[in-house]
C-alpha cells in the first residue's frame, strides 16, 4: 500500500496550441504525472476565459476571438 499524504491541487492554464518537445502540452503534463506516480491528473477544455487584460477569449472554429470587456 502506498503512503498517504495530504491532497494538493495544481491548476495550470495554457493554450491549445502550446507544445512541449513537439507534442501537445496537456499530453506531456499528464504523462509526467503518471511517470511520477501521482494519484491523478485531469485535462479540461475551457470554453471562454479572461486573463490579465480585460478581454474575453472565445474559440471561433479552431482559433481564438478576443473581445473587449466593458467594466
Amino acid at each position: 500500500m502506498k503512503d498517504q499524504f495530504q491532497a494538493r491541487m495544481l491548476r495550470i492554464h495554457f493554450g491549445e496550441g502550446d507544445k512541449w518537445q513537439g507534442k501537445p502540452l496537456h499530453q506531456a503534463i499528464v504523462a509526467k504525472c503518471m511517470e511520477l506516480g501521482m494519484a491523478g491528473a485531469s485535462v479540461y477544455r475551457g470554453i471562454e476565459g479572461t486573463g490579465q487584460v480585460p478581454e474575453s477569449i472565445t474559440p471561433v472554429i479552431g482559433r481564438s476571438r478576443r473581445t473587449r470587456q466593458s467594466c
